[in-house]
């Protein structure tokens, strides 16, 4: 069932070991989007995930303003080693993007006009030309000496794994620097970019449009195969 009232969700995998990020992001979502604290505890997330434990899949947990909660199933999408992104300007873009609710079907429509003409996602940019994110999973880059990651203050969704990944950064003592690079930017320094998201983890993104093609160093593989070792 798809409520039509308001509503925001998370989705996470079923072999997802810690849905401490997703339950927190419900919580604080629920309080800016809906003025009011989610009723979903912890524990009921767990259940949630614990009837398909036996089975690898997508789980998309729904909760309505009147914190009524339903749930959504879908396969595990086909993981492709190395991605070919378009960019798209979102001259549009504006805060209600912090927000996962029912508007971010908006994106799943940019995301499918983009694989109908061949590429793998898109990478939003705002008016002023700076990167965002794609249309599903948050964005990072490597100039060769350290970790980029979009500015938290530009109006993008703060993803649950890309904030493990920031956790792992400061764990491990790597320097990830919030900042806010153009398309040219990008497209000229940048020697590595990946996205990432709950669903399919930790992906490199191996050509940006016609012009940009990945070349990584030593330093952004070795970073890249120890994050994806964390996964899941």
């Amino acid at each position: 069932m798809i409520p039509s009232e308001r509503a925001i969700f998370t989705t996470f995998r079923s072999d997802t070991s810690d849905l401490t990020a997703h339950w927190q992001r419900l919580c604080n979502q629920s309080q800016s989007y809906f003025d009011q604290p989610a009723q979903l505890t912890l524990e009921q997330l767990y259940q949630c995930r614990e009837q398909f434990s036996e089975m690898t899949c997508v789980l998309k947990l729904i909760v309505t303003i009147t914190q009524q909660w339903y749930l959504a199933i879908r396969p595990l999408p086909t993981r492709k080693s190395h991605l070919h992104l378009e960019s798209i300007y979102d001259i549009q873009r504006n805060e209600q993007a912090r927000i996962k609710d029912a508007q971010r079907s908006y994106y799943l429509e940019q995301l499918e006009s983009s694989r109908i003409r061949g590429y793998d996602d898109a990478l939003y940019v705002n008016h002023q030309g700076i990167v965002l994110e794609t249309t599903i999973a948050s964005l990072f880059w490597s100039d060769g000496t350290k970790l980029y990651t979009p500015a938290a203050a530009l109006p993008i969704l703060q993803g649950t794994f890309a904030t493990q990944v920031g956790e792992w950064c400061q764990m491990w003592g790597v320097e990830l620097e919030e900042a806010k690079w153009t398309i040219e930017q990008i497209k000229k320094q940048a020697v590595q970019i990946w996205c990432c998201n709950a669903v399919s983890g930790w992906q490199t993104i191996q050509q940006l449009d016609e012009d940009w093609t990945s070349r990584p160093s030593a330093w952004t593989q070795a970073l890249s195969e120890k994050i994806t070792q964390q996964e899941w």
